[in-house]
């Protein structure tokens, strides 16, 4: 536009200096011409007239030079101003750049002795699109995490340490950062450097990038077993909730045996058969409940740690031969069409090993009362042999329903069963097999299982084979009858249902049964009895502690026997009294023969 202008303007002037002349010559000859005619005057306006043209052009073109002359000045002055701008912002952006690399110097100096890996990072550009990153500067920290030595002239790039979508990743970021100036933040798994990254990217300049490396792998690490520990609390919260509404229900089904027929039997006008059946309900149904308290109060010590061995000399045939009898007399009362057949390799005396016969029978009876509970018809196979790394292999085989193998992965675990709904069909409180296997790993061995569904299960457990070098001989005596006026014998409980109970129990046995609710009364009895023979003590009084009350009593009475009644079952505690005194440990609940068997040889000693 400005060119244009000034063509336009460089043609008019000569046009309007042409017309001008032209229109002067014109007029002025015309003018000579009208004042005279005498030729000597028209030489004179001739010569006047030129004078006159000389002079206007001289003028215009004076005005003409001096505009000209006057608008270059104002550019050039205009021009000189601009160099000098020019110059300044030269000086500016060489004394900026300057500045910054001292600062960019000074600032990797600092940061070169810090342990937090920093890198700055140059952008390389491609058709105005963010194609790279060059490293300019990294301090020590950051040399084992790139691998470059910070003092090398040998120049990498970030696309030569990190895979493809990384470092997408990172540029997608970076354009964010150069954009906005904003600081960003990113989570990445670097297969270079083997470890979860977390990267801080901050812009230093227009055109580099600072970044700050953290490496979380042990945070992502705790993070996960935290999350994973949160998981399986709360599958273990799920589990207790079902177990707790399968334990409620398993509970109250016995109590309601139990509390309902014991209603029944208040009537007055029911027969002694009815009667009977009715105990027997009552009967069945409590030890049903014992059942599941044992279980709990066994996976509770094994849990706790506090479970112990106590080992004994016994014979591998009898127990074998022990648990098919009472398997059979359970499979006859049920009717169902299966054959138990077992399998003995060893001969005495090469049966009798040294282990904890209690806990053997325990996990041996929790597996078969499985394999009878979940097996229809066909067999179930009691087996053991000595396996090549000296341990007794035990085997309860059935043809039952079988195990999926998700199931199998699980049905060791406390609380948990193949079927968890509220509909189960078996039903079970689920943790004897988790009793089994604390149980067996207590004794030293394992515990595994090979099954399909509809093909029935294998159950193989390991427990170190101790070959005994002596038997114990088991002595059974006879007892005979007690005599009428047997002896006196003093219950010391805080419980009149207990006393009452024990009192029953020898009732017509010809046992005198005095009683005392604590220690005071204990003492009062015995001066006012002193030929009382044997003495049952609660362990657990109100206030009181039975075993001090114990040792006191037989301190004074050195000739009396003291027998421990309590509902404490645990080996601690009977091995607690047993040291204190005690002659003999009874615990509840407590039947008539049981406890008959205990008490008559005392009092005919």
């Amino acid at each position: 536009m400005k060119k244009t202008n000034s063509i336009i303007s460089a043609i008019t002037i000569p046009l309007v200096y042409l017309v001008l002349s032209i229109l002067y010559i014109s007029f002025s000859d015309k003018l000579i011409l009208s004042l005279s005619d005498d030729p000597v005057v028209v030489t004179r306006y001739q010569t006047l007239k030129g004078w006159l043209y000389v002079l206007l052009v001289a003028v215009l073109l004076f005005v003409a030079i001096y505009r000209r002359l006057k608008k270059r000045n104002l550019i050039i002055d205009e021009l000189r101003q601009k160099e000098q701008i020019n110059i300044q912002l030269t000086e500016n952006y060489q004394r900026i750049n300057e500045e910054m690399k001292l600062a960019s110097e000074k600032y990797f100096r600092i940061i070169s002795k810090l342990s937090q890996p920093m890198l700055l990072l140059e952008a390389v550009y491609e058709k105005n699109k963010l194609v790279d990153l060059r490293f300019i500067e990294i301090n020590q920290a950051a040399e084992a995490v790139v691998r470059l030595n910070r003092i090398s002239t040998e120049i990498k790039t970030l696309t030569e340490i990190v895979d493809t979508t990384i470092a997408a990743l990172i540029f997608d970021t970076c354009n964010e950062v150069l954009k906005t100036g904003e600081a960003r933040k990113i989570e990445f798994v670097s297969k270079f450097m083997n470890k979860f990254v977390e990267l801080h990217i901050f812009r230093f300049n227009e055109n580099q990038l600072v970044f700050l490396y953290f490496d979380i792998s042990n945070l992502k690490e705790t993070e996960n077993k935290l999350i994973k520990a949160k998981q399986k609390a709360e599958e273990s919260d799920r589990l207790k909730t079902a177990f707790l509404q399968n334990m409620s229900h398993e509970i109250r089904t016995p109590m309601n045996g139990i509390v309902g027929f014991s209603d029944l039997l208040c009537q007055t006008d029911i027969s002694d058969e009815i009667r009977d059946k009715y105990v027997q309900v009552i009967q069945s149904s409590g030890h049903q409940l014992m059942r599941i308290i044992d279980d709990i109060l066994d996976l509770s010590r094994i849990e706790s740690g506090v479970e112990e061995i106590h080992n004994s000399v016994f014979s591998l045939n009898e127990l074998i031969d022990n648990m098919v009898l009472v398997l059979r007399e359970s499979i006859r009362k049920k009717n169902k069409p299966i054959v138990v057949q077992v399998i003995k390799p060893l001969a005495h005396p090469d049966d009798i090993i040294e282990s904890d016969e209690h806990k053997i029978r325990q996990i041996l009876w929790n597996l078969v009362s499985n394999a009878e509970k979940f097996t229809y018809s066909g067999s179930i196979v009691l087996a053991y042999s000595i396996a090549d790394n000296n341990m007794v292999e035990i085997l309860v085989k059935d043809s039952g329903i079988g195990i999926s193998g998700h199931d199998q992965q699980i049905i060791f675990e406390r609380f948990r069963q193949a079927e968890e709904n509220l509909s189960r069909k078996y039903g079970g409180s689920g943790l004897g097999l988790s009793i089994c296997k604390g149980l067996v790993e207590l004794l030293g061995g394992s515990i595994v299982v090979d099954s399909e569904p509809g093909q029935g299960s294998v159950f193989r457990f390991y427990i170190p084979y101790v070959k005994a070098i002596t038997v114990r001989e088991n002595v059974s005596e006879e007892l005979l009858p007690p005599e009428p006026h047997a002896g006196k014998v003093l219950i010391v409980d805080d419980l009149y249902e207990n006393i009452l109970l024990l009192s029953e129990f020898m009732r017509d046995t010809g046992i005198e049964v005095l009683s005392a609710e604590n220690g005071a009364e204990a003492h009062e009895q015995l001066q006012k009895n002193p030929d009382v023979k044997l003495v049952l003590m609660d362990i657990k009084l109100s206030g009181e502690d039975g075993i001090s009350i114990a040792k006191e009593l037989m301190l004074s009475y050195p000739e009396l026997v003291v027998v421990a009644q309590t509902a404490y079952s645990s080996e601690q505690i009977k091995e607690e009294c047993l040291d204190a005194g005690f002659s003999s440990y009874i615990v509840k609940p407590i039947d008539k023969q049981g406890f008959l068997d205990i008490v008559v040889p005392y009092l005919q000693a």
